[in-house]
């Protein structure tokens, strides 16, 4: 695994394809996007991975993957365990916690998640601005045109309500994003599932969107098995979307990405990833990527109290 980890830095530090590990959809304007496809990965290894792409390369990339089975709470960087989760749960189901490099709030993921993770330049898409609000308005209307694609006789209205993505009034998918100068990322976990016994581990956020008002999850949540959708597998990526012409992804196999598999069977470790040459400068800098801090950690205990030094993040939604 190190020495795949290893190949695979290397060709990005040289911006070269990765032979059996990417596929590559025409991006339009001559910017590609490089389209991995994962098998199940845990929460950890996806956000090394991210992180890896979005600070480390210069090209555009669509990562997806479903989440394993065991379930894991995951808080967006500034997040509290104490007030988004409940301890006690936490602590009697041993459920392992961790925070992710971006903003949002907290999820509980599993194998009913499905994720996707876009990584690109401002580049790729011209008309989408890195800012949030563009952000969410690029990808909204790409995730709501796969919706229509998948279940073309349902009528799913706007997907795109604040800061999620919603069916009515219920939302079917959390999102975080980063944003590192003229790169940016925006990771969506979709419920295929809303399992109740996951819910218990959250606690109602003191922020909150307004249309949820104090709704708790379960009836704040929505499945997309709910309306018949099975986890995406493929998507035909082709043509770019566009703010102001329809979206074009489908769930319709292409022969232009018929996928390799690249399954991530064990943890990634910070080591593993070959650095650039940098200068003595920079090398008295923090050298290991956020995500890579935030390792799994134990439960907190009830009214216990963890204070850590958060570093530093960019504008996120």
């Amino acid at each position: 695994m190190r020495a795949a980890a290893a190949a695979a830095a290397k060709a990005l530090r040289r911006k070269r394809p990765l032979p059996q590990r990417l596929h590559v959809g025409d991006g339009g304007g001559g910017s590609p996007l490089y389209v991995v496809q994962l098998g199940r990965v845990a929460p950890m290894p996806m956000l090394l991975l991210e992180e890896l792409l979005l600070r480390r390369s210069s090209e555009n990339f669509l990562v997806t993957a479903r989440g394993a089975a065991q379930p894991t709470i995951v808080l967006g960087i500034s997040g509290k365990p104490a007030k988004l989760t409940k301890p006690g749960f936490v602590a009697q189901r041993g459920v392992p916690l961790l925070k992710r490099f971006s903003g949002g709030g907290t999820v509980v993921v599993d194998d009913a998640c499905f994720f996707a993770s876009w990584i690109v330049d401002a580049s790729f898409a011209p008309e989408c601005k890195p800012f949030p609000k563009e952000i969410m308005a690029y990808t909204g209307g790409v995730y709501g045109d796969v919706l229509r694609r998948s279940a073309p006789n349902q009528d799913f209205g706007e997907v795109l309500r604040e800061n999620d993505y919603v069916i009515g009034e219920k939302k079917f998918g959390g999102n975080a994003q980063s944003i590192v100068s003229d790169r940016w990322l925006h990771h969506t976990s979709f419920l295929f599932e809303v399992r109740e016994r996951n819910m218990e581990l959250l606690s109602i956020p003191e922020k909150r969107p307004v249309y949820r008002a104090d709704r708790d999850h379960g009836d704040f949540l929505v499945s997309l098995g709910d309306y018949g959708i099975t986890m995406v597998k493929k998507l035909n990526l082709n043509q770019r979307p566009s703010l102001g012409q329809s979206p074009s992804p489908s769930l319709s196999p292409s022969p232009s990405l018929d996928p390799q598999t690249l399954t991530l069977r064990t943890p990634l470790r910070t080591g593993s990833w070959p650095r650039p040459q940098r200068s003595a400068a920079a090398a008295s800098s923090r050298a290991r990527p956020r995500s890579a801090r935030c390792s799994t950690s134990s439960p907190p205990t009830a009214g216990g109290r963890r204070r850590s030094r958060q570093p530093r993040r960019g504008p996120s939604s």
